[in-house]
């Protein structure tokens, strides 16, 4: 009896211990299901977030080339769309939906010189723009209004530049917008008879490129086509500089060389309330196009980029977040350089499946950039 007691109680004991297990069993069930549950809401939380993301720079609006035909001169090239923009484009540009809309670069505006009085102020929206368009994945170039009336005016334009450039990443050209503005100071002089042979015009855009050129960065000369055709002898001045011409046509039928058109002042993008100028860039795939040496250094020991090892870590690229991003490295003689102090590398034409290209660009101790092709699918 004493046994059975015994066994009673040792089974009572183990029974009793049983039901003080299955709270602990079900508390951990319940446990595991609000983790399980609390990682459901992160994720979904994670997801619209993206989407919100996504839809915050996503764009009904595309800029192409449909219904532009492009001279026979760029048929190995690549044309690229972009804009120009200053603050009449106004404060609020969302210039990660002008990159939806297949915009690739931007010439900001970074002031200008007042027709009327000749005085010279500084673009509000220069620097913001500048560096939103950067984040968004735009190449930048910069451009200022010129109404210079003599070679002094335009090196003060430039030297105006240079200083509101200093410390900004710029991509592209620095730019001299030279155009008559009706009534204003350089019109004044041309009427007069002052200014009437081509030589004078080109030793003013010269003045500002000369400049420009020597602190390291690529010049640039905007006109519109009357102003290149009848005041400028631009075969000239296309010899040392890169020349943007502005013809509002669907053919430009500028002869001399040119690297950008601007074919358009009523184009319309995500993003910008609003008309903008559209513009082409044509660039020669796996061309190495030459920078002044030593692009922030003025070192004439600079390295061409073209002397480098350019690589992608894969062979395709999927579209995520409206964008291909492709992963760059570049070595020179074996050793890895250093993107951001070395070179950079920008992605365009990376919305669509198909080939984007990378532009890398040399800086510091290197110069000189190309279009390197890659595969979104």
């Amino acid at each position: 009896m004493a046994g059975s007691r015994s066994r009673r109680n040792s089974a009572g004991s183990t029974r009793r211990q049983s039901r003080r297990e299955r709270p602990q069993k079900k508390n951990n069930q319940k446990t595991a299901k609000i983790v399980i549950g609390l990682l459901v809401v992160i994720a979904a939380i994670i997801g619209f977030m993206n989407l919100r993301s996504t839809a915050d720079i996503e764009s009904d609006i595309r800029l192409t080339d449909k219904g532009y035909t492009h001279a026979d001169r760029f048929r190995s090239s690549i044309v690229v769309n972009g804009i120009d923009v200053s603050s009449h484009q106004g404060d609020d540009i969302n210039w990660g939906k002008v990159k939806s809309s297949g915009v690739d670069f931007v010439f900001v505006r970074a002031g200008v010189r007042l027709p009327e009085d000749g005085s010279i102020d500084k673009d509000r929206n220069f620097v913001s723009n500048v560096k939103d368009a950067h984040k968004a994945g735009l190449l930048v170039g910069a451009y200022f209004y010129s109404q210079a009336t003599s070679a002094d005016e335009a090196a003060e334009e430039a030297d105006f530049m240079l200083d509101t450039v200093s410390g900004m990443d710029i991509d592209l050209p620095l730019v001299i917008d030279y155009e008559l503005y009706s009534g204003g100071r350089l019109a004044g002089k041309v009427q007069s008879g002052e200014l009437f042979a081509a030589s004078q015009y080109n030793d003013i855009v010269t003045a500002f490129c000369d400049k420009v050129e020597a602190a390291g960065y690529s010049s640039g000369v905007y006109a519109n086509y009357d102003m290149f055709t009848n005041y400028m002898d631009a075969s000239l001045i296309a010899g040392s500089t890169n020349l943007w011409v502005a013809q509002y046509n669907s053919y430009c039928s500028f002869t001399p060389e040119y690297m950008f058109w601007q074919c358009s002042d009523s184009a319309e993008t995500g993003g910008i309330e609003g008309s903008v100028d559209h513009d082409f860039w044509y660039i020669e795939p796996e061309k190495v196009y030459e920078t002044p040496a030593g692009s922030d250094t003025g070192s004439a020991d600079a390295v061409s980029i073209g002397e480098c090892t350019i690589e992608l870590d894969k062979d395709s690229y999927p579209i995520r977040k409206l964008r291909a991003e492709p992963e760059v490295s570049v070595s020179y003689n074996g050793s890895a350089l250093d993107e951001g102090s070395d070179y950079t590398a920008v992605p365009i034409m990376n919305i669509d499946e198909g080939t984007g290209y990378v532009i890398v660009r040399g800086t510091g101790d290197f110069k000189d950039w190309k279009a390197v092709p890659f595969t979104i699918k």
